[in-house]
């Protein structure tokens, strides 16, 4: 990167509302390090691969980072807590294979 010649460009736009109210599968769970400490981190399975020229494609789907306690416990309560009783699970992996449908949050970001 030349820091005194640098251009300007626009950022790539994703019309993500085409996914919104499509019904997926849940494709992976992982625990994932924040800066808050540990959490789980769940996805859908794929919604589109973006080829972007002469970058990395942007692989796209629905996420949701959930809170645990600091001995990675699920809360009683808790948000995480609250889905898996939705979704008829005791246990985080469970959740695999599972269906959601796809929401978009203030910031145009896919969840469920």
């Amino acid at each position: 990167m030349d820091i005194a010649n640098m251009n300007k460009v626009e950022a790539p736009k994703l019309d993500v509302s085409k996914y919104v109210g499509k019904i997926v599968k849940i494709e992976n769970v992982e625990v994932i390090e924040t800066q808050f400490g540990q959490a789980i981190k769940v996805s859908t399975e794929i919604l589109e691969t973006i080829e972007i020229k002469d970058k990395e494609n942007i692989v796209l789907r629905a996420t949701k980072i959930f809170s645990v306690s600091k001995e990675g416990d699920i809360i009683i309560g808790s948000k995480l807590d609250k889905f898996m009783i939705k979704q008829k699970v005791d246990q985080p992996l469970k959740l695999i294979g599972t269906q959601v449908q796809v929401l978009k949050n203030e910031k145009d970001f896919l969840t469920f």
